[in-house]
C-alpha cells in the first residue's frame, strides 16, 4: 500500500475507501494501534463468550491487506473467521436491522483483512450507519470459509465497531506517543472525527 497514492474504484465512495485504506496502513505500521484494535475486537468476542484473538508477537505473525478479493484470502484461514463492521455510531433512538443475505462468491472484496495467528479478521467499512455492512461482511466471511474448504472453521459475524471507538483509540495512542510523533496517525484522527460528524 502506497501511503501517497489515493485509492480509486469506479462506482465506490473515494472517501470511504481512503478512510479504510488509511486505517489499514496505520494498523500495518503502528504495532500499538494493532494491539489496541485487537483489544477492541476481543471485547466484542468476550461479550459473546468467545476466545480472544491472540496478539501477534512480531510482524511475521500477521498480515494486513486492503481491498483484497476473497479468493486470495481463502488460504489464510485456519480456525476462525471474524467479520466486523466499522460504521459511525447510531443514535440511541435509531434502530436499524438488516437481515438481507448475500451469496457466497470468490470475487467479493474486503475493505480490510487481518490475518493474525489462527484468526482472520475481515472489516467492512461504511461511512453511513445502518447500511448493509453486516450482510456484506458475513457474506465475505462465509465465502472465505466455503472457498478454503475448511468447513470446520468458525464464522463469527457480524460484530460491530464504530468510528467513535477507533477515534478514541487513535487519540489515546497519539497522547501516549507524545502528540506530534506520528503525523499520519494524527491525520487519521482528524479524518475519523470528521466522518463521525457527517452521519449522512
Amino acid at each position: 500500500m502506497n501511503l501517497f497514492e489515493l485509492y480509486r474504484q469506479e462506482g465506490e465512495s473515494p472517501h470511504e475507501n481512503n478512510l479504510s485504506r488509511g486505517l489499514a496502513i496505520l494498523l500495518d505500521e503502528n504495532p500499538l494501534l494493532l494491539e489496541r484494535f485487537i483489544d477492541l475486537a476481543n471485547s466484542k468476542l468476550l461479550a459473546l463468550r468467545k476466545a480472544p484473538i491472540r496478539k501477534p508477537k512480531n510482524r511475521e505473525d500477521r498480515e494486513i491487506g486492503f481491498q483484497q478479493k476473497i479468493k486470495k484470502l481463502r488460504d489464510e484461514v485456519s480456525q476462525r473467521i471474524i467479520g466486523f463492521t466499522l460504521t459511525p455510531d447510531l443514535p440511541r433512538t435509531t434502530m436499524v436491522e438488516t437481515r438481507e443475505t448475500q451469496p457466497v462468491h470468490e470475487n467479493l472484496v474486503t475493505d480490510i483483512a487481518i490475518s493474525c495467528g489462527e484468526d482472520l479478521l475481515i472489516v467492512e467499512v461504511k461511512k453511513v450507519p445502518g447500511s448493509s455492512a453486516g450482510a456484506q461482511v458475513t457474506a465475505q466471511a462465509e465465502s472465505v470459509r466455503f472457498l478454503s474448504g475448511n468447513k470446520d472453521a468458525e464464522v463469527v459475524s457480524p460484530l460491530c465497531l464504530t468510528w467513535e471507538d477507533i477515534v478514541r483509540v487513535l487519540q489515546n495512542i497519539d497522547c501516549l506517543q507524545g502528540g506530534n510523533r506520528d503525523p499520519i496517525l494524527r491525520q487519521e484522527v482528524e479524518i475519523g472525527r470528521a466522518s463521525c460528524r457527517e452521519r449522512v
